[in-house]
């Protein structure tokens, strides 16, 4: 009998600071107070600035805590520039080449004595839910918003995903806060209010512009 692999869980995001930091913060608690190997990608291009001043990070970096690869959407020179192109061929270009690499990326892993035991995704990146099934993984989405508005938008969630498996959704919230709208969404998905998670690092490795050293921010 073959021995049960070890959790490993791949965090699949979109390439918006919005999505990265709670993302990543989610991966680095989940990594400290588990134990559980982490690995996140994000595009080539958006891993490239998270990591600007690490020689070769493009071929996987460590941070002691969690393995950062990239996957290409086929933008890895200059990203997505609005004007460019149009929105929605952006998008249809993303998908394909998104798709077809995370999916190599999934096969590295495992060739690779890592195999992925759980995949979680934000927004936008429903296409997660079809490489985990053909890979016979389970697959999570990390909803980053309120649940009010997932319990709104909650006829276009069921239509981009699968149909006949019960979803699993992370919500960023408490119970106690949005009461009404968790007890509103579908039977269908299991949604899980993980709470706001403290923040588990002062690394600026997530951030995507300079940081403003003035602080004026603050």
């Amino acid at each position: 009998m073959a021995d049960k692999p070890q959790p490993h869980f791949l965090f699949i995001t979109y390439p918006m600071q919005s999505h990265i930091n709670p993302s990543l913060n989610l991966a680095k608690h989940i990594a400290a107070t588990t134990g559980t190997a982490i690995t996140f990608s994000t595009t080539v291009f958006t891993h490239r600035r998270m990591f600007s001043s690490t020689p070769n990070s493009d071929k996987g970096f460590n941070d002691g805590l969690i393995t950062y690869l990239p996957f290409s959407d086929g933008f890895d020179e200059e990203g997505y520039k609005r004007g460019s192109m149009d929105a929605n061929e952006y998008r249809s270009i993303f998908r394909i080449n998104s798709k077809r690499n995370v999916s190599i990326l999934v096969k590295e892993l495992t060739a690779g004595d890592r195999p992925v035991t759980c995949m979680i995704h934000t927004i936008f990146l429903n296409w997660v839910v079809e490489i985990a099934g053909e890979h016979g993984i389970p697959s999570v989405l990390y909803w980053i918003q309120a649940a009010s508005v997932f319990a709104t938008e909650l006829f276009e969630f069921l239509d981009e995903e699968q149909e006949g498996k019960k979803r699993v959704v992370l919500m960023n919230t408490f119970h106690e806060w949005e009461t009404d709208a968790l007890a509103s969404v579908s039977a269908d998905i299991e949604t899980i209010p993980i709470g706001l998670l403290p923040k588990q690092t002062n690394s600026s490795s997530s951030y995507l512009f300079k940081e403003d050293e003035k602080k004026y921010m603050e």
